[in-house]
């Protein structure tokens, strides 16, 4: 479903109800909400995970996972676990910044926190 989602610009994808947006202030947004903040600020140099297991989105930030906090809780989760269907990653950025990525696990600044978690494998890469 993510396929669909409208990329003109990180409004409208805060505000579909098919993407999870990580905004520059630490909060995860989907369908116009703030769904979670992560624990500690993201800040100027900081390496931002992503891991997805088909149950569970989790952020790490310099290799280390990062826990979330719903919104109106107090309790921290360890992720997202809502998203259903096909998900495709979405990187953007605005106003003169400088994004590196790494897709491949040859690229990875830190280790994935999470035993076993390597670079995006394909559905049928899995099988």
């Amino acid at each position: 479903f993510t396929y669909q989602a409208l990329l003109e610009s990180l409004d409208q994808l805060s505000e579909s109800s098919l993407s999870w947006v990580l905004r520059e202030n630490g909060g995860v947004w989907h369908a116009g909400a703030m769904i979670a903040k992560l624990e500690q600020p993201v800040e100027e140099g900081d390496v931002i995970g992503l891991s997805y297991d088909h149950v569970e989105l989790q952020f790490s930030v310099n290799g280390a996972l990062v826990p979330l906090f719903a919104s109106q809780s107090l309790t921290p989760t360890n992720g997202i676990t809502s998203l259903k269907g096909t998900l495709y990653p979405v990187v953007g950025v605005a106003d003169n910044s400088v994004l590196d990525l790494g897709f491949n696990s040859r690229n990875f600044y830190h280790s994935p926190p999470i035993p076993d978690f390597k670079q995006i494998l394909f559905e049928k890469e899995l099988l």
